[in-house]
């Protein structure tokens, strides 16, 4: 039984790492794209706006495959609370992160306008790896019973038709039931 435990956090373990790698090797190679073309393009405040993109947006996400790995063993509607939880209160934080840079700091110290265009280069980025590492993965899920007797009854239920006088029809074997 310890077996099983231990293989099952191991391909768990491996597929949220799987999808971390997946998801940070195109953000990071966008961060290094953004940084330079913001320097170059407007100087050192550019290279600061995109810099603290870059921090927050793969804060913000790695957060989140966090959450989801604490989450695997555990019941989906406290997976989902939790999940909610993170959600708004990342929220919060970074409206109160982003409030109290445009206030704390001038605008000739943080571009705006570099810190807007690579957080969202960097995090469509993220999302694109993220995506694409998900369905690389080969995950087991495991499918209902085929021969349960519920998917009988729903099959038999299922080949009745009602006929042009409102009668029930049999299967086609000929069995007329209802008149």
């Amino acid at each position: 039984m310890k077996r099983e435990k231990s293989k099952s956090n191991l391909v768990a373990d491996d597929s949220n790492s799987q999808l971390w790698h997946g998801a940070l090797q195109p953000a990071l190679w966008l961060t290094v794209a953004s940084i330079l073309v913001s320097t170059v393009a407007t100087g050192s405040d550019g290279f600061f706006g995109s810099l603290l993109a870059s921090f927050t947006v793969v804060i913000f996400f790695s957060v989140s495959l966090y959450v989801g790995k604490l989450t695997k063993n555990v019941d989906p509607i406290a997976t989902m609370a939790l999940a909610m939880f993170s959600y708004f209160t990342k929220l919060l934080l970074i409206a109160g992160f982003l409030i109290a840079v445009t206030r704390l700091t001038q605008e000739d110290q943080v571009n705006r306008t570099a810190f807007g265009v690579s957080a969202l280069t960097i995090a469509a980025g993220w999302l694109i790896g993220e995506t694409r590492a998900f369905f690389k993965l080969q995950l087991h899920l495991p499918l209902p019973n085929q021969g349960s007797t519920d998917s009988k009854i729903q099959t038999q239920e299922d080949s009745k038709v009602i006929n042009r006088e409102g009668n029930r029809e049999g299967n086609r074997e000929g069995n007329r039931e209802g008149e």
